[in-house]
């Protein structure tokens, strides 16, 4: 089962060093009455991010029926750091459907375009209906057990779908018995909620619109049935209302596989050290499939390990995993070759990122599928021209016409399948690489729209937030939504092969108090905040009152920072200690020096490939230039 959602792989630690929260409440907030709306203490993600708001939002459980029953949904609101700006608001929608919102934009909160965006004007998160931590959630524990038992089991695919349906059916009757009415979570009230938010519940009087993944589809919908108060829309990752995802999966990820084997042979970096990369990844899985090997995954959160049978249909999807991820390209080509010479470490660091992934809320997903995209048989399957090995390891088609066929929901009306046919302003997005809502995606959706423009990112994949060039662009977009914005920035992003750590080349900066070097070609995105082009590499400055390097840096990575720095070094007259933080998607190296009360800490974030080679190449040389004015 393969949901369209987000996943970030990156930022996580600038996301960690965001600034202490305030008190103050928005003034649209101020103004209501607060029928609908409670606040409550910050969910954990959200707590250390510069004015956050939390609560939850009091939405009816069918808005046809606005005194009936009610759901809550779980609010995040940002407000804008120039609150006399008063420009409309943008709420934020995750994919999935069921994914976690708030947790996930939480993690981009400290960069652009969301630290931009938040400068003059407020962000709104929210966890949809039935997702993380709104109530009710439809999550599914026998669904998640399942998938992490089948980590070591060798079953038929026939074997699957039936433990699957049987695991999915388990949930189903558990809200059964909780009195939850699963007609109620579909795309239209899910709209429907959107204004009800902004408008009812907060007191905005128009707002903007970004949803991401399913939120695009989401979008159209609100675009459609609930489009009171929405100014303008932002569409990342299309999925049209007119077509099934699910049955051009196969044929959409081969495709993304193949633009991506081809930029690879084009450039002279990555084919001299990964030739032949299709064959060799069609081989590989072919092998695997006749003789899967044995993985030790460990769960980052509770620490068990599992040894997981990794045959070639897993190959195949942890590829198309990948490619969601724009921050692991750079890095994919050296993957399969390894993979093609029986070293599969690179596995056993990557798949923890997607297998252990608890933030999903499965009851939800199936419960929006099956109202509007399982209109479809199993040989509806787009599988002309993509190679066998490929195929059938997309063949979770028949689970989820199995489990729609056991739920029997209510569909949505047939109009809900159309084209959206909406003048307002749309910016429609699209990865180069994307491979489940591609490009001729994005170009689908903007053709039906009266008022739409479409930019696909080269060099990108699901979702594009948190990269410079479309940050910019999202950013024009919102400050006038009747123009396209300038895209002469694109020309400048182009997929880029080389490990980082090794060509770096430095020049001298001043941040704050502090004269040192930073990568001259990486992005600048705030003062101290530096990224790659390729997003795989961050280097970030930060200064804490004290005067005891353990115990700023244990305040902000807690159980994550060893008990001992990997060794302590004399700099530019000053005594730094130097830590290894894994933070399973990345690796950091963190050094901190304390001087008059004051604890100085640049931190650097990479793969675990090139970790090394940045830590040589860049932290080093910044240490050994680093003055304190």
């Amino acid at each position: 089962m393969k949901p369209l959602s987000l996943k970030s792989l990156t930022v996580l630690l600038i996301a960690v060093l965001c600034l202490a929260p305030l008190a103050s409440l928005p003034a649209a907030i101020r103004a209501q009455n607060r029928a609908f709306f409670e606040a409550v203490e910050c969910f954990e993600e959200v707590a250390s991010i510069e004015g956050a708001i939390c609560g939850y939002v009091s939405v009816p459980k069918f808005h046809a029926q606005p005194e009936g029953e009610r759901l809550k949904l779980a609010v995040a609101i940002l407000p804008a750091l120039n609150q006399a700006a008063n420009n409309p608001p943008l709420i934020m929608a995750q994919g999935g459907p069921g994914g976690a919102g708030i947790k996930t934009f939480a993690q981009l909160a400290a960069v652009p375009p969301i630290s931009l965006l938040r400068q003059e004007r407020d962000i709104v998160l929210f966890d949809q209906r039935g997702t993380y931590y709104s109530q009710p959630r439809l999550d599914c524990p026998a669904y998640s057990e399942l998938s992490l038992s089948l980590l070591e089991r060798e079953v038929s695919p026939e074997e699957r779908t039936r433990l699957s349906v049987e695991a999915l059916n388990t949930c189903k009757a558990d809200y059964e018995a909780r009195g939850i009415d699963l007609s109620a979570f579909n795309s239209y009230e899910n709209a429907a909620d959107v204004p009800f938010i902004m408008l009812d519940a907060l007191g905005y009087a128009s707002y903007d619109f970004y949803g991401v993944s399913y939120g695009t589809l989401l979008g159209q919908h609100v675009m459609m049935v609930a489009p009171r108060g929405l100014r303008s829309a932002i569409l990342d990752a299309n999925a049209p209302r007119d077509v099934s995802f699910i049955t051009n999966t196969p044929q959409n990820a081969w495709d993304a596989m193949q633009r991506f084997f081809r930029a690879c042979a084009a450039d002279s970096i990555c084919d001299a050290d990964n030739p032949n990369l299709e064959s060799a990844f069609l081989q590989t899985a072919e092998a695997l499939n006749a003789q899967p090997v044995t993985l030790n995954l460990t769960d980052p959160e509770t620490g068990k390990s599992y040894a997981a049978r990794f045959s070639g249909d897993e190959f195949v999807t942890t590829l198309f995993q990948m490619l969601y991820a724009t921050p692991l390209y750079s890095q994919i080509p050296s993957f399969l070759t390894a993979s093609a010479n029986g070293d599969f470490a690179w596995a056993e660091n990557v798949l923890p990122n997607f297998v252990f992934d608890d933030t999903m809320s499965y009851g939800m997903y199936i419960a929006v599928i099956c109202a509007e995209k399982a209109d479809f048989s199993a040989a509806d399957v787009k599988t002309e021209g993509v190679p066998p090995v490929v195929a059938q390891a997309f063949g979770d088609s028949e689970e989820i016409l199995a489990v729609c066929e056991a739920w029997k929901l209510p569909k949505l009306p047939a109009e809900a399948n159309a084209p959206a046919n909406s003048s307002i302003p749309t910016l429609v997005i699209s990865g180069e690489f994307d491979p489940i809502t591609p490009p001729s995606f994005g170009d689908q959706v903007a053709k039906a729209l009266q008022n739409a423009f479409h930019v696909v990112y080269p060099a990108t994949g699901h979702g594009v937030l948190g990269i410079p060039c479309p940050s910019e662009m999202l950013a024009a977009f919102l400050a006038d939504p009747s123009k396209q914005p300038d895209d002469s920035c694109i020309s400048e992003m182009a997929l880029r092969f080389s490990a980082p750590g090794g060509e770096v080349e430095l020049e001298p900066v001043t941040i704050g108090n502090i004269q040192t070097l930073a990568p001259k070609d990486w992005n600048n995105l705030q003062e101290g905040v530096y990224v790659s082009e390729s997003g795989t590499s961050a280097l970030l400055f930060d200064v804490q009152d004290g005067n005891k390097v353990d115990a700023a840096l244990r305040a902000l990575f807690e159980s994550a920072l060893p008990a001992e720095p990997s060794l302590t070094i004399e700099a530019s007259g000053l005594t730094w200690a130097i830590y290894d933080v894994d933070l399973q998607q990345v690796q950091l190296v963190v050094a901190g020096s304390a001087k008059d009360g004051k604890v100085y800490i640049v931190a650097l974030q990479g793969m675990a490939q090139e970790i090394d080679a940045l830590a040589r190449n860049v932290l080093m040389p910044i240490l050994n230039n680093f003055t304190i004015k």
